[in-house]
């Protein structure tokens, strides 16, 4: 039986602020004091959508009112659940300008990050890449394709440093990610394109077999209409 990675995305959508209000009553008081200090409109939702697509996803996968979860970090400030009747699922929640993603498995830890491929930055290899990870990228024909490459490439890296759970205190010169392959012999690797600009890859411990990756586009409106009971 093959091991089941489910990830969950969702495209930011141009509401006013004011429409998700009603929605604040599922953060604790501590989510709500961050909701409350980011001084953009847009971070707002963007980080209120997070936890309703995260809350969403786990209520379905415990079986549990989205209300009952609540999370703690790590001190690097990975999230964690409080309270786990289930000590074996795990996940992790990524977001970019426009798009937020969530995964959610069982028995092995999780990473994931997704970013929109538009900007160039392939000026920065050298300080978050090594040797191979660069030469990969220059033998690539095309600037199009070079830049594929780089995004392959610096989602891998943050998936790993998400995993494992130390983000960017793991310094990113200090390992390699398969570039051509999906394994090496600390992970399985996944990446695809969500939607048009946007790259996700997925890092999980090869400690389980056979992983598939099951990907689920909801609407922004889809994920609130789930929660109109509760609000």
């Amino acid at each position: 039986m093959s091991h089941l990675i489910e990830v969950s995305y969702v495209k930011l959508p141009l509401i006013p602020i004011q429409d998700l209000i009603p929605y604040l009553s599922l953060l604790t008081d501590e989510e709500k004091g961050v909701f409350h200090r980011y001084k953009v409109d847009h971070k707002k939702v963007e980080f209120l959508l997070g936890r309703l697509l995260l809350k969403s996803a786990l209520s379905s996968r415990l079986g549990i009112h989205p209300e009952e979860i609540t999370f703690c970090k790590n001190e690097y400030g990975k999230l964690f659940l409080t309270k786990n009747s289930q000590p074996s699922v795990h996940f992790n929640l990524s977001h970019t300008h426009g798009l937020l993603a969530c995964a959610v498995t069982t028995e092995c830890e999780v990473g994931i990050d997704v970013e929109g491929t538009h900007e160039d930055h392939l000026g920065v290899m050298k300080t978050v890449f090594v040797e191979n990870e660069i030469s990969y990228i220059q033998q690539q024909r095309s600037d199009e394709e070079k830049q594929k490459a780089f995004y392959r490439i610096w989602t891998r890296k943050e998936a790993v440093m998400k995993a494992i759970g130390k983000g960017f205190s793991l310094p990113p010169l200090s390992f390699s990610v398969p570039t051509e392959t999906d394994a090496d012999s600390r992970f399985f690797f996944y990446t695809e394109s969500l939607a048009e600009g946007f790259l996700l890859s997925g890092a999980i411990s090869n400690v389980v077999n056979d992983p598939t990756w099951e990907i689920e586009e909801l609407t922004w409106s889809t994920l609130l209409e789930q929660y109109l009971p509760y609000v």
